[in-house]
């Protein structure tokens, strides 16, 4: 955005030079040749109308032939040239008027003026100028008004419109106006200019229909006024942009040359294409050109603030208020949002704070701050952490998404709840009590990391599982689920430790086939109960039928006996 509005600057300043001489007062008798005596203005130059003839039309009327009207600056050097082939003057109102050509030239050829149709009065000065008006301008002639604005080439500006008019210290084009500088323009209905002296021109404006094109970016409003001594274009009235794929819009758009800075203000809303986001996304193997041309960045916000690249900082840009983010499946939500970009002025991360809300396929997570990498696709949630996923819940003290592939990860501390037999029943060995309570009891799960891909969720270190029908412990868990997110399978791993009311099962692997209800125990297993110990190859824990049986294979029933009875009487 802000190297289209940096070319405002000359396309409207262009418009505005000639202002800074006075129209001449004329005064005086005309006999012979017609020559008016001089006039001086406030600013101590001298003003000088004469014609080649002059003939009386009435009391107060007469025609001149070729009038002119030469302006001198203070040290009496010539400063500006009016001229025309004809016209009528009335003496006693000092207004001529003519439906001829009307010239307007600076001594020094930086600037000149033309148009068909044109009245002058004098006291004022007052000129309006009817019909087919081109002005040309060197862009160097504002060096003087503003040091940074001046170009450096000569190459004129041209601008036309339907008409011109000037009173006193304000100028303007009136209809069509367009203002071509090389291959950029700028159109509007009117162009306001405005001197302040001593200083000379203080604002442009550009009133309706206002169209800024450069090269691919355009900028309409209803309104744009740059004032040139705050350095300050100010863009009123809906104003849009659109440029290389990239649009946006809001209420009001200030841009602060001598900072550096662009400001948006009222329902912001900007769009990015992912090729203009993050390098890497350009050259990402596994996507078509169309696919990534088609990939927007979308954000909306109340307020909007960039400053600008320079030799101590990066460019940042920063967003507040109701913050929203949309791109590709995933969004981002919150109070504050910062963009960082590269030494390229690619976007390299963006930052959300407060109140921060991601939500992504049917997942929502919520936190105090969230960190997107576009180049990585991966967003870090952290301050409090916590996400509702289809119907789980959870918390931890980190948590990543990657939005692209849909995983996600939890760090350190992590929590989910399960709803009542989400999990399963993964807990149900055999002799478990009956409590028909246990299937509205959610599963808490417990360990130090969880990470989620396509139909599989893995819990890492420490993991703890509880419901109302006992206790898992092991060092991992995964959970696999179907297409409709059903659970398929649950595995534990390493050091499972199975615990219930009456019953203790222990082994290296634990598989759980939900559609059969059979569970299999491994790993040097064995199952206590009532002070029976039992070990086997292998367990098979059939949850349908409330039993459990050994695998082929050998195994060993242990059973305390008290001193001098006979084990073999003992009821099992």
């Amino acid at each position: 955005m802000t190297f289209a509005v940096k070319s405002i600057i000359c396309l409207l300043a262009c418009a505005a030079v000639f202002m800074a001489s006075a129209q001449p007062k004329i005064s005086g008798k005309v006999s012979g040749g017609f020559q008016a005596p001089s006039s001086m203005d406030e600013q101590g130059r001298r003003h000088v109308l004469k014609g080649s003839s002059g003939e009386q039309r009435g009391n107060n009327l007469w025609e001149l032939t070729d009038p002119s009207v030469t302006s001198y600056n203070a040290d009496d050097s010539p400063e500006l040239f009016i001229e025309s082939p004809r016209c009528f003057f009335q003496m006693k109102e000092k207004v001529a008027y003519s439906d001829a050509t009307l010239t307007v030239r600076r001594a020094d050829g930086r600037f000149s003026l033309q148009g068909e149709g044109w009245r002058w009065e004098g006291e004022g000065p007052h000129l309006f100028i009817s019909n087919n008006v081109v002005a040309l301008m060197q862009k160097s002639i504002l060096a003087t008004n503003t040091s940074s604005a001046a170009a450096a080439t000569n190459v004129p500006v041209r601008i036309t419109s339907r008409s011109f008019e000037q009173q006193g210290d304000n100028a303007s084009f009136i209809g069509s106006v367009l203002v071509v500088d090389g291959p950029d323009t700028l159109r509007c209905d009117r162009l306001n200019l405005k001197i302040t002296r001593p200083e000379g021109l203080r604002t442009i404006e550009a009133i309706q229909n206002v169209e800024l094109k450069q090269g691919d970016t355009i900028v309409t409003s209803g309104h744009a006024t740059y004032d040139l001594q705050e350095e300050v274009i100010r863009i009123t009235e809906h104003p849009k942009w659109s440029s290389e794929g990239r649009s946006g819009s809001a209420e009001l758009l200030v841009f602060n040359r001598g900072e550096g800075t662009l400001s948006a203000d009222g329902m912001v809303y900007m769009k990015f294409p992912l090729t203009n986001v993050a390098t890497s996304a350009e050259t990402a193997p596994d996507q078509s050109s169309a696919s990534r041309t088609n990939r927007f960045l979308e954000v909306y916000s109340e307020e909007f603030r960039f400053a600008e690249r320079n030799s101590n900082r990066l460019a940042s840009a920063r967003y507040d208020g109701n913050v929203r983010v949309h791109y590709t499946d995933a969004s981002i939500s919150s109070a504050v949002l910062t963009v960082h970009f590269d030494a390229t002025n690619r976007i390299r991360f963006i930052t959300a704070a407060t109140n921060v809300v991601v939500e992504s396929k049917g997942s929502k997570a919520f936190g105090e701050r969230a960190q997107y990498e576009l180049k990585d696709d991966k967003i870090v949630l952290s301050g409090n952490p916590h996400w509702e996923i289809e119907e789980s819940r959870g918390n931890s003290d980190i948590l990543v998404f990657y939005p692209k592939t849909k995983e996600v990860h939890a760090l350190h501390d992590v929590e989910m709840i399960l709803p009542g037999q989400s999990a399963g029943g993964m807990l149900g060995l055999p002799n478990s009590p009956k409590k028909p309570e246990a299937a509205s009891v959610p599963t808490i799960i417990r360990s130090e990391m969880f990470s989620r891909g396509t139909n599989v969720a893995v819990f890492h270190d420490n993991v703890v599982v509880a419901d109302a029908r006992g206790r898992l412990s092991c060092d991992m868990v995964t959970v696999v689920t179907g297409a409709s997110n059903q659970v398929q399978r649950i595995i534990a791993e390493k050091n499972v430790l199975l615990e219930q009311e009456g019953l203790t099962a222990r082994g290296e692997h634990a598989d759980y086939n939900v559609a059969t209800g059979m569970v299999r125990l491994t790993g040097n297993p064995e199952l206590v109960s009532e002070g029976r110990t039992l070990r086997a190859e292998a367990f098979l824990i059939d949850r349908n039928k409330n039993t459990f049986s050994v695998s082929p294979g050998r195994y060993r029933i242990e059973i305390p006996v008290k001193s001098g009875s006979n084990p073999f009487n003992s009821k099992p």
